[in-house]
Parts: structure tokens; C-alpha cells; sequence
């Protein structure tokens, strides 16, 4: 009775040595850091973000923007958050840097992504008003902050976008 309880004991060991071990090795040459980043993709939403600066609204936002992460790989990947800069006529405009309050999961060989909103300030939503056309042309740049079987990696983050006023 003592040798199998022991022998017992010995298996589960083992197998969770290979279960961890091993996996890992594989993944490691399998999926270097360079190939598992270049396996996700990332692209800006399908619609155009909006900058909602009217006189009569009570706060001024930034809507519709953000980006889709598809996962090519056969690993579930994590979002942990961003730092994205919004750009118009080569100034920034805000930053966006933050860490998400909820991680957004990425399962294998399927989509996911974040949205980006802000407030504006009145100097931002006054800069817009005075905008000579009802549409602006926006740069979203910068890194997506994403966990791997490697740790936190960063994705880089570009977009150009039209983007409409509504005033």
C-alpha cells in the first residue's frame, strides 16, 4: 500500500513537471516574442471617431474611437491597457495612458480591441469649433499593453482617421 501511494505521488509530480516545463521549452521556440507580436494585428475601428464640442452640450467628448486586436496565435493573450496620443495637424492634441480597471481577454485566433473616449477640456472643444472644416484628420499612435506567455509585451499602435466635428 506505502509503494503506491508513493508511486502515486511520483506520477502527479512528474506529470505536472512535464505540464510546465515542457510546454514551455516548446513555446519558446516555437513562438519567440518577435513571431507572437507579429502574429497580432491591429487595426482602428471600422467607423469614424467623433469630437461632440457644441456650445449647448454640457461636456465635450471624443467617441468612436479605438482599435481591434486579432489574435493569430494558438495562445490567450490579455490586454492590460495603452498609451495612445492623438494627433491633429501635427500637434497633440490629449494622451490617452492608462492602465485598463478590467483586463480585456484575447482568446486565440479571435478578435478584441478597446475603445478610446475622453472628455475635452474647453480650450480643446474651442480649438475644434474654430476648425475650418466639419471633418479633421487624426493620427492614433502609440503601444498596446498586452500579457504573453513571455510577460507584458508592447504593441505599436498607428492610425490615420478622419474624424468628424460636430458642432
Amino acid at each position: 500500500m506505502v509503494e503506491v501511494f508513493t508511486w502515486a505521488h511520483v506520477s502527479r509530480w512528474l506529470t505536472r513537471l512535464v505540464q510546465t516545463v515542457v510546454p514551455d521549452r516548446l513555446l519558446r521556440r516555437a513562438w519567440p516574442p518577435k513571431r507572437l507580436l507579429d502574429a497580432v494585428q491591429v487595426f482602428h475601428f471600422n467607423s469614424p471617431p467623433h469630437f461632440y464640442v457644441r456650445t449647448d452640450r454640457d461636456s465635450h467628448t471624443f467617441e468612436f474611437a479605438g482599435f481591434n486586436i486579432f489574435n493569430f496565435t494558438p495562445f490567450d493573450l490579455t490586454i492590460l491597457g495603452a498609451d495612445v496620443s492623438v494627433t491633429v495637424d501635427s500637434k497633440e492634441l490629449f494622451r490617452l495612458n492608462e492602465r485598463f480597471a478590467a483586463e480585456i481577454p484575447m482568446a486565440s485566433y479571435a478578435r478584441s480591441g478597446f475603445p478610446i473616449r475622453r472628455g475635452l477640456t474647453e480650450a480643446q472643444a474651442q480649438r475644434l469649433r474654430n476648425y475650418p472644416q466639419q471633418w479633421t484628420l487624426l493620427r492614433l499612435s502609440g503601444i498596446a499593453v498586452i500579457r504573453t506567455p513571455y510577460g507584458e509585451l508592447r504593441k505599436e499602435l498607428q492610425a490615420d482617421v478622419a474624424a468628424v466635428i460636430d458642432r
